[in-house]
């Protein structure tokens, strides 16, 4: 799991390295809104933003909470492809963050989350702050929006 976490922090910050070497804590990791570093290998993950959770399930790291999907997503929030993936990898649903354009951030800090993975999201200077009151915050490479898997 520590590579496969590894490879998830890297690939979300555009770090340019083998995710293969990734093995040791901490972290740092640079972002457009900051620098992260994350201490210890991280067991509670939450995601925010859009297809954050499907690499965060698509590596294999069970996340504990992530957004509430109102295009695209079922009743309940859960896109089917997510709902496929977290099935297949025999994971628990995780908490589905209440739909707001914002990161609802009690709801997140109800989590206790290790890390917040949020490379394709809209984070403020003012989100991040407070989102990083919470847990270490790994937020888009360069721009808000636009990030790859």
């Amino acid at each position: 799991m520590r590579r496969t976490l590894a490879a998830i922090l890297f690939a979300t910050a555009g770090a340019v390295m083998s995710a293969f070497g990734a093995e040791a804590f901490p972290i740092t990791i640079e972002h457009a809104l900051g620098t992260t570093t994350i201490e210890a290998e991280p067991q509670r993950v939450v995601t925010w933003g859009w297809s954050a959770q499907d690499v965060v399930i698509d590596l294999g790291v069970e996340p504990v909470g992530m957004p509430f999907f109102a295009y695209g997503g079922g009743e309940d929030g859960i896109l089917p492809w997510t709902e496929a993936a977290l099935t297949e990898q025999g994971m628990d649903l995780p908490v589905i963050l209440p739909n707001s354009p914002e990161p609802p951030l009690e709801a997140i800090a109800a989590l206790a989350p290790d890390v917040i993975i949020a490379p394709y999201s809209g984070l403020t200077e003012d989100e991040y702050a407070a989102l990083s009151q919470i847990a270490p915050v790994v937020a888009f490479p360069e721009r808000a929006w636009f990030a790859s898997w």
